[in-house]
């Protein structure tokens, strides 16, 4: 999709490389290029300056996990069932 739309703004979308201009090359370099290191800088721009773990923040995840990997939680239980209803399915599709 996003080659696509790089292709439409840059005018190649009924023509040949040959028949492609100077400012069609930028364009398709821009969107190709430019454009997603600029989202990149910006997404690490937002995670560095935005993002805090403290201490309190990295207890409460270590907890979660733990909670997790113990089968404490909620969502353990419901991955149990979804792992069980799979392998089931698995063995009656092969009988």
């Amino acid at each position: 999709m996003v080659f696509a739309t790089n292709a439409l703004f840059a005018g190649v979308n009924k023509t040949t490389a040959a028949d492609m201009t100077q400012a069609n090359i930028t364009t398709f370099e821009g969107f190709a290029f430019w454009m997603p290191l600029a989202f990149i800088i910006i997404g690490f721009l937002i995670f560095a300056f935005f993002v805090k773990i403290d201490e309190k923040a990295h207890a409460r995840i270590v907890a979660k996990i733990e909670a997790n990997l113990h089968g404490e939680s909620d969502a353990a239980k419901y991955g149990e069932d979804i792992a069980k209803a799979a392998l089931l399915d698995k063995e009656s599709a092969a009988r």
